[in-house]
Formats: structure tokens, C-alpha cells, sequence
């Protein structure tokens, strides 16, 4: 079950799709990042974990590494997938 964020018991809904930060607010578990922006969401450490999707393109890896160095800085414990197979 999901809902789009600003909707009717997104607070009490175990998956909330939104893009904004105070929509975002409370401690939630998991954030799934599909931005390809130099900078993480600024509402990341409302979250117990972050997940960066990110594509192959040259653009959006050169973001994502920004993202990582961010991150790691903050003292995130990283960890990567490779999903492409």
C-alpha cells in the first residue's frame, strides 16, 4: 500500500510518495532517492537509510558521486549494489 504525499493518512501509510521535505518530515525507514542533483535531500537524516538510484549516464554518476562523498562525510555507513547484471 502507498500514497501519494499531501493525501488523506499519508502519515499512517507504510509508503508515502512525495518529493517534498515537509511532506517528508517524521522518522521513516527507507528513502529511495531517483534525483540526480550534486546534493542529497536535505531531509535525509529523518531517515534510518538511504538508497541512491542511479543510472549508468556520465552526468548522473559524476552527481551521484558528490552524493556518496556527502554522505560519507555525515559518517553514513555506505554500501553499494550493482543491479545492471
Amino acid at each position: 500500500p502507498h500514497e501519494v504525499g499531501g493525501g488523506d493518512g499519508g502519515e499512517d501509510c507504510p509508503v508515502l510518495v512525495c518529493h517534498d521535505a515537509e511532506l517528508a518530515g517524521g522518522r521513516r525507514d527507507v528513502l529511495i532517492n531517483m534525483g540526480d542533483g550534486d546534493e542529497p535531500p536535505g531531509f535525509f537524516d529523518g531517515f534510518e537509510r538511504v538508497a541512491e538510484v542511479v543510472d549508468a549516464g556520465a552526468q548522473t554518476a559524476t552527481a551521484a558521486r558528490r552524493r556518496w562523498r556527502f554522505y560519507k562525510a555525515r559518517g553514513c555507513q555506505m554500501q553499494t549494489h550493482d543491479i545492471a547484471g
